[in-house]
Order: structure tokens, then C-alpha cells, then sequence
């Protein structure tokens, strides 16, 4: 009889550790993939349910008759939503119910980070641990207990997924996939950047598969997308040499020199080095950005110096909001508090009087001196905070009427000038991009200084939580189409304002 329940206890162990083994297989569909030679593998925590005490999702709750004290914020959202992270770390999110009344939610525990990148959130809890939120962006589930200091998060619009870079405590870097529509529950495989380098900061155009990152010790590396040596990579000495076609698989040195920061899209790269030196990688591409069908290969990728003026920032946007179309992009600068433009100009979009559509990209265009605290720009449409805090706005007008200047929308009017366009006091701005298939426009949130929370431009879905006497004051009528849009700055009624 012993021997008898000796085997069958031995066969239940069996059935158990296969029916584990299993279940596992089927929770991580990506753990047998096989990683690039630069990867090393994070082991995965287990997370068998989703009620598990360990793992249970975070709640959210209602603050109903609760005031709030928001004092401090930073503004974070997509086109759905709109979250408040607190200098305390408390993380509050913005809805609204069936009667557009405004309730804020509030997330249990405290954050240091929260990224939101189209459907997909990610944050870093204050005990540094690695959090996923739901695309409803409801629950919260624990992806990674190791200690994490920055994330960055871009869609690769190729693939329909979203590529992560995580930067943990030791300054090592990983990797990580979504794909657009995931499953929260599902912990990814975690893919170390098998490389003994300290990493600082990451950029990266997951479309055209192109990675920057600068080490703690401020040197310069790339990896990925590198035809023609558009990395500044393997860069040949004449155009003949110049290697079509051309993938980096690891971290590799591009400049040994300290860089501050770096901006890309496609082909285009343009870095800051800790000197505040502007610095463009290609010899000359003017007629590149006036005809996107011109062959890179005649151009050779080297970091050249813009000039001998000193830059705090830079941003590369495209018109059309395609990575893969470089015919309408333009390009914006500070430096000592003067804004600086070049590219595609449309109509002097840029606030230049100089209306040639293109303007030299060599060259940088000082048409709105002195004063700029933070500029913004989508869609050739310019936003800025002067040093007093006065907010003004430039470019393209558009179909929703975003700068409150006229009465009737006209898509042909350039505003060249800068114009101002509240007489509140500024201390930031926000601009959220909201793409559709027959027109790009967005919306607009800024907090003034004493903390109020303010909001403009395309209302989709409400996502400015009006109630119902300002949704209905604030429509545009457009080709027979009723739109919801807010034409000047109006306050969200936050509970503390």
C-alpha cells in the first residue's frame, strides 16, 4: 500500500511541474525568443494571478467630497486621457461621467515617473519597481521588482509596436516589446543590452529603427538603422564608399566627445554637445529636405558645426507626421533665450518675413528674438511663454480656429507674427498631437502661476472635461461636420481651483 501512494505521489508531482511549465509557456509567448547577440535575458518573476496579494492591480480611488491640495504638477497625457504628477509623487487622473461633472481619481501609492506614449503607460513606482497600466488605463500591474531610474517609450508605426528602453540604478540598459494591442497581465521578457557601459540617456525613431544613447561620462553611441552611414557609423571618405545598406546590432561609438542631448527623426540628427555646440549629422542636405525621393547616398553623415552659437534645446518636427517623409520637416532652437528656425517654411509659417518655402538647413533663422522661457510646435503651429510669462502663438491656422484671432476658420492664413493669445501669467505648456485620417490637429494644456489648470484646441471625446454649457459654447463647424473645439485657454475645474 506505501509503495502504491509513494507512486502516485510521484505522479502528481510530475503532472504538477508539467501542468507549471505549461501554463508558463502560454503566459510568456516571447520567453523561448531567441535574443540578438546584444541581449542578455532578465530572469521573469512568475505572476500566476492576477489577484495574487503580491501582484494585485492597483485600485484607483474616487475623490468625491475629499478636496484636493494639487499645488505642484507636471501634466501628463495622450488623446484620451490627462494625468497629474504631484512633486509629491501622488499620480491623479482626470474623467469625467455621463453628465460631463469632473472627477479626479487618484492612484494608490507615489510615483517618480509616468510615461504615456499612444495606448500604452508605463511607471516607476517610488520604491524604483517597473509598472504596466491597462489600455483603459485602470489597473496597473508590476512588470519588473528591480529598481529603475528612467524609461523611454516610442512606436514603431511599421510594426504596430511599441519598443521600451529602461534604465535601471546601476545605469545598465534594457529592452523590452509591446505590441499595440497587449495584454497588461502578460510580464514581457526584459532583455539586458549585454554591453559594460553606464548609460545616461536614450533617443530613439523606432520607425526608421535608429537608437542614440549617451553614457554617463557623456560619449555618444548608435545602434540599428545605418544606410549610408546615416548614424554617423562606418562614414566613408567620398560618396562612392558609402555603404547602402547597413544595420548596427550593438551599442557602437559614434563621438567621443560629452554630448548633452540629441534630437531625431529619420535621417535627420542633431546633437547638443555639454558646451551647448549645435551640431547636424550630414555635410549638406538641402535639396534632401526639398525633395524626399533625392538618394541618400549623396550625402555623407559627419557631425558638422551649425555655428559658433550656444543652444539649450532643439526639436525636429515633421508636417505631415510621418517618420518616413522628410520632405516637410522644420526644425526649432533656443539659445540665450532667442528662438531659431529652418526647413520647411510654408508661407513663413516659421514667424520669418522671409516666405521661401524652404529655408537652408545650414542655417539657422533668428526671426523671434529675445525673451522665450519654452516654445512648442505641431503641424507648423508655434506656441511659446515669454521670460514674463505671457503666452503667444505663431504659424499655421488651421481648421479649429486654435488661436482665437478670427471668426471664421480659413486653413490658408499665416500668422508670421508672433501674437498674444491670453493675458494670464504662464508657468508651462503642453501640446498633445491627435492624428486622424483626414486631418492632424491636437489640443492644448497649460498651468498658469498660481496652478490653474487651463486647456484649448480639438475637444475629442471631451478630453477637456467641460461640462455641458462650455462643450456647447465651444464648436466649430467645418464642411457640413459639427467638431468640439475650445478656441482660447478655458479652465478645467480641478477641485482645488
Amino acid at each position: 500500500m506505501k509503495k502504491i501512494i509513494i507512486i502516485g505521489l510521484i505522479v502528481c508531482i510530475i503532472l504538477t511541474i508539467t501542468n507549471i511549465t505549461y501554463s508558463f509557456d502560454n503566459l510568456y509567448p516571447f520567453k523561448n525568443n531567441k535574443s540578438t547577440e546584444c541581449f542578455e535575458q532578465e530572469p521573469i518573476k512568475m505572476r500566476l494571478k492576477l489577484n495574487d496579494k503580491i501582484n494585485e492591480p492597483i485600485k484607483m480611488r474616487l475623490k468625491l467630497n475629499e478636496e484636493l491640495h494639487i499645488k505642484n504638477y507636471n501634466i501628463i497625457s495622450n488623446n484620451k486621457y490627462i494625468f497629474l504628477l504631484t512633486d509629491n509623487n501622488e499620480l491623479y487622473k482626470l474623467v469625467s461621467n455621463s453628465n460631463n461633472s469632473l472627477f479626479i481619481l487618484k492612484i494608490n501609492l507615489l510615483w517618480n515617473d509616468f510615461i504615456i506614449n499612444k495606448n500604452l503607460g508605463i511607471g516607476i513606482k517610488n520604491d524604483m519597481s517597473l509598472w504596466v497600466c491597462d489600455n483603459k488605463y485602470s489597473q496597473m500591474f508590476q512588470i519588473s521588482y528591480d529598481k529603475w531610474k528612467s524609461i523611454n517609450i516610442d512606436f514603431d508605426t511599421k510594426n504596430n509596436m511599441y519598443i521600451i528602453y529602461g534604465i535601471k540604478i546601476d545605469n545598465s540598459l534594457w529592452k523590452f516589446f509591446y505590441t499595440d494591442n497587449f495584454d497588461p497581465s502578460i510580464i514581457p521578457v526584459i532583455n539586458k543590452i549585454d554591453l559594460n557601459l553606464s548609460w545616461k540617456t536614450i533617443y530613439q525613431d523606432a520607425t526608421n529603427n535608429k537608437t542614440l544613447g549617451i553614457l554617463t561620462t557623456g560619449e555618444l553611441y548608435g545602434w540599428g538603422n545605418n544606410d549610408y552611414g546615416s548614424l554617423g557609423i562606418n562614414v566613408k571618405s567620398s560618396k562612392e564608399n558609402i555603404i547602402s545598406k547597413n544595420i548596427i546590432t550593438i551599442p557602437t561609438l559614434i563621438n567621443s566627445d560629452k554630448w548633452l542631448k540629441i534630437s531625431l527623426l529619420n535621417n535627420i540628427i542633431f546633437g547638443i554637445k555639454e558646451d551647448l555646440s549645435l551640431y547636424i549629422w550630414v555635410e549638406s542636405f538641402t535639396e534632401y529636405i526639398q525633395n524626399d525621393k533625392v538618394p541618400m547616398i549623396n550625402f555623407i553623415f559627419n557631425q558638422i558645426l551649425i555655428n559658433d552659437i550656444k543652444y539649450k534645446d532643439i526639436q525636429i518636427i515633421n508636417l505631415n507626421n510621418s517618420s518616413l517623409n522628410t520632405s516637410k520637416i522644420y526644425i526649432y532652437a533656443i539659445s540665450d533665450n532667442n528662438l531659431w528656425t529652418m526647413g520647411y517654411n510654408y508661407k513663413g509659417m516659421l514667424g520669418t518675413q522671409n516666405t521661401e518655402p524652404v529655408i537652408n538647413l545650414l542655417t539657422l533663422t533668428n526671426n523671434n528674438t529675445g525673451d522665450w522661457k519654452k516654445v512648442i510646435s505641431f503641424n507648423g503651429i508655434f506656441y511659446g511663454i515669454k521670460n514674463n510669462n505671457t503666452l503667444w502663438s505663431w504659424g499655421r491656422y488651421n481648421i479649429f480656429n486654435q488661436f482665437a484671432l478670427f471668426d471664421e476658420p480659413d486653413i490658408s492664413i499665416i500668422i508670421r507674427n508672433e501674437t498674444q493669445i491670453s493675458n494670464l501669467k504662464w508657468k508651462d505648456i503642453y501640446i498633445n498631437p491627435i492624428y486622424s485620417n483626414s486631418f492632424n490637429t491636437f489640443y492644448c494644456l497649460g498651468i498658469t502661476e498660481d496652478n490653474k489648470l487651463y486647456g484649448w484646441g480639438f475637444n475629442k471625446g471631451n478630453i477637456l472635461h467641460l461640462d455641458k454649457t462650455d462643450l456647447n459654447n465651444n464648436t466649430i463647424d467645418h464642411l457640413g461636420q459639427t467638431y468640439y473645439a475650445v478656441k482660447e485657454p478655458i479652465l478645467i475645474n480641478l477641485p482645488n481651483n
